[in-house]
């Protein structure tokens, strides 16, 4: 009876053993799959390691993270905002941000956003942007860093010449032409790929919205829906009734968007169409904005970290009155 205790206790033992160090494992493997997919931060193999000690105001690290401290992980104490803990962790050239509760039980891996959209990840990061230069602030969403490329990179759109479907010509036309809202009455035109339930697109509105007020923009807008099924039925929902862009206004503002079936599985279509087209023009992450820059397009992927200073870049001479799109004003809000 007594060896089998013995045996009993030591089985206990390794199980504890084994979960602590799965635990771990599986905290890793997550955070190197967020980082492929560009859910996480994305940093250059030539960035500084941060120091691993905490600021003085740092609450005590859990568990869990302690042993990822003890294992090699830098850590970097963010601030307490929405009753969470955050923590930058970075490790072999990888980095994820990390929130954990403040009784120290629970620990979960990603961005935090404020109920309007706001990136709360973005501003913590900022507040140590000294400690991580080169490291980029925010990423995209869907892996996409910003990147404003003109002509466009793409080397099956290098060229105004060609019939197919893909060429430069025809898939401009086709922009033109992609059902969604047209803001705005003066200013550069962005055509921007949206998907409602994108919190980095409801940030980018936010940033358009003074700007198409004050005659600086034009945007129209193109809802997609490649972010799950809910995202391709809001989709759906907003193209198929009469008024795009009150519909589009109410799912930036969190409000229900009701449509009858008829109407949703018209706009469901025109859904396919927007998402086919997003993909035409290599997109891989959302908000997507091409914009017309000295009679060329430019390809911004991602969320800019200042939208006017991106409409600013543009000098007025580079904007050709005649895009394909017809001002018909329209408040964004």
């Amino acid at each position: 009876m007594r060896k089998a205790n013995i045996s009993t206790q030591r089985f206990l033992v390794f199980c504890v053993s084994w979960t602590i160090k799965t635990l771990i494992t599986v905290l890793f493997v997550a955070v190197s799959l967020a980082i492929s997919m560009g859910i996480s931060l994305a940093q250059d193999a030539s960035s500084p390691v941060l120091s691993q000690s905490l600021t003085s105001n740092a609450p005590e690290l859990p568990k869990l993270l302690t042993s990822m401290r003890d294992s090699g992980t830098k850590i970097q104490f963010l601030g307490v905002k929405h009753g969470l803990n955050g923590w930058f962790l970075q490790k072999d050239n990888k980095a994820q941000t990390v929130y954990s509760t403040l009784d120290g039980e629970g620990v979960v891996i990603g961005l935090l956003f404020s109920q309007d959209g706001t990136p709360v990840t973005q501003t913590q990061l900022a507040s140590i942007k000294g400690e991580l230069s080169p490291v980029r602030a925010l990423p995209p969403v869907m892996g996409s860093r910003p990147v404003t490329v003109s002509p466009p990179v793409m080397a099956s759109l290098s060229t105004d010449t060609g019939t197919g479907s893909n060429s430069y010509g025809s898939l401009k036309s086709r922009l033109e032409v992609a059902l969604g809202g047209i803001y705005g009455t003066s200013g550069p035109l962005f055509h921007i790929f949206m998907d409602p339930r994108c919190p980095y697109c409801h940030a980018l509105w936010k940033q358009a919205a003074p700007l198409v007020e004050q005659g600086r923009l034009r945007i129209h807008v193109i809802p997609v829906g490649i972010l799950g099924k809910a995202s391709a039925e809001l989709s759906s929902s907003i193209l198929g009734g009469e008024d795009i862009r009150s519909n589009w206004n109410a799912a930036m503002q969190n409000r229900a968007v009701t449509v009858d079936p008829a109407e949703f599985n018209k706009g469901a279509g025109s859904v396919e169409a927007n998402n086919r087209l997003f993909f035409d023009w290599k997109g891989t992450g959302v908000p997507l904005l091409i914009f017309e820059n000295q009679n060329s397009l430019s390809v911004y992927s991602g969320l800019p970290d200042s939208l006017s200073q991106l409409v600013g870049s543009i000098p007025s001479d580079g904007i050709t009155p005649s895009d394909g799109i017809t001002p018909n004003g329209g408040s964004i809000q």
